[in-house]
């Protein structure tokens, strides 16, 4: 061997040596260690270690320092985006070019009566967010304060195209398109304002609308929209016919709507008829309820109407009036087939159950000139027990006649025993002076509750002329 090596073992690879002192071979060694021998610590780790530690701390803070610079901006935009409409001065501090904090500012100055600040603040919304709706909205209520209608029309024009729902807007462009006599344009101002907002906005939209509806111009645009049965439609007309001071008006809307595809319905036409009886404009209330009954209603016109108890068109009072029965039902139903009106016609049924029944069981409205009458039909009973029976009676409206005549008590005994029909008949006398209307009342005899059992037909109810 050379000298300076040692002889090959069995763990030195099949080298015949190794240069112990060669600084430059750093390969790891296997050797064997005595049992005696004592364990030599674990190298310590390299560098490259401790330099990918710290860099992982530097990154995980740094990421932390963020997420916490994030958070705090994300705060303080929240807060400003609150107070742009609550505080807007408070989220100006935090951004000062914060449209919606200027445009709320702005408004928040027009209304303290301060417009010069208002329209000052409203542009400079307008700079940070050209779409600005609010600073549009104060700009043209600014210029309509002072005066200027021209530029308040054309801004405000611009704030309801692009706010359909926008209430200030809408309402604004209504009156105005109201006033310049451009009623189909703010007939679709109302429209809007009522389907988006029907609670908030039907008092003002009605009112204005009835201020519109005198012109019979403006009425025939209501009637066009409300044609098209939107869902604010049956609402408006009863709160048109009971608080118009200008009963005309309503009378406009009617009528035009007579002739189109959805004609005035029951309900809504009752609340016109019955505010013109409660003002006792009769002869007014009769015209309007003839003049606008379905065609089908008008073969039961005369004296009395639907006498044959048919079910015909149009609401009360001038047609069959039929309060709610405790105890007892009532309607308009199919006669028995020996009815004098033949099988399959109508007939005023009702059914008591033996309870104490209410004094007023049917009524209608006439408007009967001065004369003499007779009142005719028939009546059918079926296991019918009441003490004193029922009467038609026909009273005078107003003032202090009375009672003008009635028939006698209908009741089983009288009636038929045998359960057919039998006639019934009464004459009375309409006397001039303030008689103008009469109500036919079907009541108890006895004018007050008492108990009724069994059930009553009546049919061919007509009113002639006695000469």
């Amino acid at each position: 061997m050379a000298p300076g090596q040692t002889g090959g073992g069995p763990f030195d690879g099949g080298r015949g040596g190794e240069d112990r002192g060669d600084p430059s071979d750093r390969r790891p060694r296997l050797r064997l260690v005595t049992p005696d021998e004592a364990i030599p610590p674990p190298a310590p780790a390299p560098p490259l270690f401790a330099r990918r530690a710290w860099r992982d701390g530097l990154i995980g803070g740094g990421l932390a320092v963020l997420v916490l610079l994030l958070g705090w901006g994300i705060g303080v935009a929240a807060l400003a985006d609150r107070d742009s409409i609550d505080s807007p001065q408070d989220a100006l501090d935090v951004r000062p070019g914060d449209a919606q904090a200027l445009s709320s500012l702005a408004e928040q100055r027009f209304a303290e009566r301060d417009a010069a600040n208002a329209q000052v603040l409203a542009r400079r919304a307008l700079v940070a967010d050209p779409l600005d709706l609010t600073a549009f909205r104060t700009l043209g209520l600014a210029a309509a304060a002072g005066g200027r209608y021209d530029q308040a029309d054309e801004l405000m024009t611009i704030a309801g195209r692009r706010a359909k729902r926008d209430r200030p807007a809408q309402l604004w462009l209504l009156q105005r398109r109201a006033g310049q006599g451009r009623y189909r344009d703010a007939v679709v101002h109302a429209d809007g304002l009522m389907r988006a907002w029907p609670n908030e906005m039907r008092a003002p939209v009605t009112r204005l609308l009835s201020a519109m509806a005198v012109d019979p111009n403006a009425g025939k645009a209501i009637a066009a929209t409300l044609a098209a049965d939107p869902p604010w439609r049956t609402r408006f007309l009863i709160d048109l016919s009971r608080n118009v001071p200008d009963l005309t008006a309503p009378f406009t809307v009617f009528s035009a709507l007579q002739d189109s595809p959805q004609p005035p319905r029951s309900i809504e036409l009752q609340a016109y008829i019955d505010r013109l009886v409660r003002e006792r404009l009769y002869q007014a209330a009769y015209v309007t309820w003839v003049q606008l009954l379905p065609q089908t209603g008008m073969k039961g016109l005369g004296d009395l109407y639907d006498g044959d108890f048919n079910g015909l068109p149009g609401p009360p009072p001038f047609n069959w009036q039929l309060p709610r029965l405790k105890g007892a039902s009532g309607g308009l139903d199919p006669a028995p087939d020996d009815a004098g009106g033949g099988p399959g016609g109508g007939a005023l049924h009702l059914s008591f159950g033996g309870g104490a029944a209410p004094v007023v069981l049917a009524r209608q409205l006439l408007v009967l000139p001065p004369g003499r009458y007779r009142l005719l039909g028939q009546a059918r009973t079926q296991r019918f027990e009441s003490a004193l029976g029922l009467t038609w009676t026909l009273r005078c409206a107003e003032g202090s006649k009375g009672l003008a005549g009635e028939t006698g008590p209908i009741n089983e005994a009288p009636i038929s025993k045998g359960g057919g029909w039998a006639p019934i008949a009464a004459e009375f006398e309409v006397r001039p002076g303030d008689c103008s209307a009469q109500w036919l009342t079907l009541e108890q005899a006895a004018h007050r509750p008492i108990a009724t059992r069994g059930d009553i037909w009546f049919d061919g109810l007509k009113i002639l002329r006695a000469g």
